[in-house]
């Protein structure tokens, strides 16, 4: 058991009031929350695939993974004092017109041209979607290498499900 302990005092009556208070159930939810905190921020972190955190006002890159990183050839810190405009190949009017779209339309999956520190451009295959961290909006956007899925279907013979990947190894 938690307890807290509150001492009210009045001058007036010479009076001490003592309060003890069961503050149990709201550590263990403060303890909860905090350790899956620490799991979305290690999962965000480490996990392979390339993950922006990204204010769709201004298109700022709130935050950035490892394998981010690595891809662009970028610190996470660089990374996050650029906007979606600098990596994003397409003209900055059209980058703009694509974040309003994607929130409005509520469109989470699309290919788009990206630039690395090097200057070479990859396609990334682009999965978004709005969360709301802290009472703001920012989207989450988780990247592949480029690529495609597809179903070929033909009366009589069935379906041929395919896809192609590109692969470029990522070392943190």
């Amino acid at each position: 058991m938690t307890v807290r302990l509150d001492a009210v005092m009045s001058y007036s009556s010479n009076e001490c009031r003592v309060i003890l208070s069961d503050i149990t159930q709201r550590k263990q939810a403060q303890e909860m929350l905090s350790k899956s905190s620490a799991r979305f921020l290690k999962l965000f972190q480490e996990h392979g695939n390339i993950m922006l955190l990204i204010d769709p006002d201004t298109g700022n890159i709130i935050d950035a993974n490892h394998a981010a990183a690595a891809f662009y050839g970028r610190s996470i810190e660089e990374l996050k004092l650029m906007s979606i405009r600098d990596i994003n190949a397409s003209p900055p009017e059209i980058v703009t017109s694509d974040l309003t779209k994607y929130r409005v339309e509520k469109q989470n999956r699309f290919m788009r041209k990206h630039r690395k520190a090097d200057g070479t451009i990859r396609d990334m295959d682009v999965a978004s979607n709005l969360i709301e961290i802290q009472g703001k909006e920012l989207f989450f956007a988780i990247s592949l290498l480029g690529g495609t899925i597809g179903v070929e279907s033909e009366e009589g013979k069935g379906s041929r499900f395919f896809f192609t990947l590109q692969h470029e190894r990522i070392l943190g």
